[in-house]
């Protein structure tokens, strides 16, 4: 089965899983409902997780298969304050005045790359090929953490990758 058809197969199951994130609307580092649906899915699709990662509870990270590549995705699935807002509705409305919501859509970000992660998971599984897909979590959006100039994006990305950052020429991208 091709990534897409596999796609257009987990589509309904998957936009039920983004509308629960919705309506959970966990705030940063909150995010325990979001976080368990999610890190469940990817365990009932094959994938080995590791939960509260980069010392935040609320964040985990997701392998299928082993070896090279790894593939990885990023997911994020935190609300922000303020940002209720009616379903389906393009004008604002609060469902709740100053209440939490999926302002920027989150909600779609992580289940988005989850549902990537599986889909390739899925491919590489029916067609034996070897490597790493990787599903990386951040709770939170990348801002920096009280007492410190780390930022939550710099402690979860290196979780992503086991090869240097890329620095100039993308021709000089090598594994380690």
């Amino acid at each position: 089965m091709a990534i897409a058809e596999a796609i257009e197969v987990m589509k309904p199951d998957f936009t039920k899983l983004s509308d629960s994130i919705w309506d959970f609307a966990e705030l940063k580092f909150e995010e325990t409902r979001s976080s368990e649906v999610l890190a469940r899915a990817l365990e009932d699709n094959g994938f080995s997780v590791r939960r509260g990662v980069a010392g935040m509870d609320t964040a985990f990270v997701g392998d299928f298969g082993a070896g090279k590549p790894v593939i990885a995705f990023l997911g994020e699935f935190d609300a922000l304050a303020g940002m209720s807002q009616v379903a389906n509705v393009a004008a604002h409305e609060a469902m709740i005045d100053g209440a939490t919501g999926h302002g920027c859509g989150h909600n779609l970000l992580g289940v988005g790359s989850l549902m990537a992660a599986i889909a390739l998971a899925k491919y590489m599984k029916a067609n034996n090929l070897p490597g790493t897909v990787r599903l990386s979590t951040v709770s939170a959006q990348p801002i920096t953490l009280p007492s410190s100039n780390i930022t939550i994006a710099s402690r979860v990305l290196p979780l992503m990758r086991r090869t240097p950052p890329i620095s100039g020429d993308r021709r000089s991208m090598r594994s380690s």
